[in-house]
């Protein structure tokens, strides 16, 4: 007697619970920015670290001045026997920011995002410096122009630039760039931890 043949049991077809979601229009104006004739850099605020490609945060510092250049080093493996060379980036001494380019304002003064009506990206790029806003509006300007859409009908933007500066101070001479200086490993050895405060209060109640 044969056994019965087995019923294979219908597949079931679930939507789709995952989609990806790229920033390609924030990925865009960074790769425009680093690719003008004089070239710009981007820092990670986050880490003050240079950034070798895009991110997708916030905002992003925006400099003129160059990572450290990248040095070959011999690592130590197994005891004395020396391992293959590798190169490592120094970390610079104290960087130099020209401008921020923010995708999300932290404040209200101004919008950024997508414009429902347009479609267009709207940015923030804040120069550190007032006397600077001039030169930034230019590159701003060149990297918008990059990026709108040519078509018969007229030129479509895709992004557009609010332009402002953090300072304008009366001192001519004043410095045209916010110097950061990064912690070191000795800074962050030597520093003291924070404690909570826990001794007792009038408000406070043990029950």
């Amino acid at each position: 007697m044969s056994s019965p043949k087995k019923i294979p049991k219908p597949k079931v077809r679930f939507p789709s619970f995952a989609q990806i979601v790229r920033p390609d229009v924030k990925y865009a104006v960074q790769t425009a920015f680093t690719r003008q004739k004089r070239p710009i850099y981007l820092v990670n605020p986050e880490t003050n670290e240079y950034v070798d490609g895009a991110i997708n945060a916030p905002a992003v510092y925006l400099t003129f001045t160059p990572p450290p250049a990248k040095r070959q080093v011999t690592r130590k493996a197994f005891g004395f026997i020396p391992g293959p060379p590798v190169t490592i980036t120094q970390a610079p001494d104290e960087l130099k920011v020209d401008a921020t380019l923010y995708f999300s304002y932290p404040g209200n003064e101004f919008f950024t995002g997508v414009d429902e009506n347009s479609g267009v990206t709207v940015m923030v790029l804040q120069t550190w410096h007032d006397a600077e806003l001039a030169r930034w509006k230019k590159i701003a300007q060149k990297v918008a122009s990059g990026l709108a859409i040519v078509r018969k009908s007229g030129i479509q933007p895709t992004v557009y630039f609010n332009l402002t500066s953090f300072i304008r101070p009366n001192d001519p001479d004043a410095p045209r760039q916010l110097i950061i200086k990064p912690d070191t490993d000795e800074d962050r050895r030597n520093a003291t931890p924070w404690i909570p405060d826990i001794s007792p209060n009038d408000d406070f109640c043990d029950e």
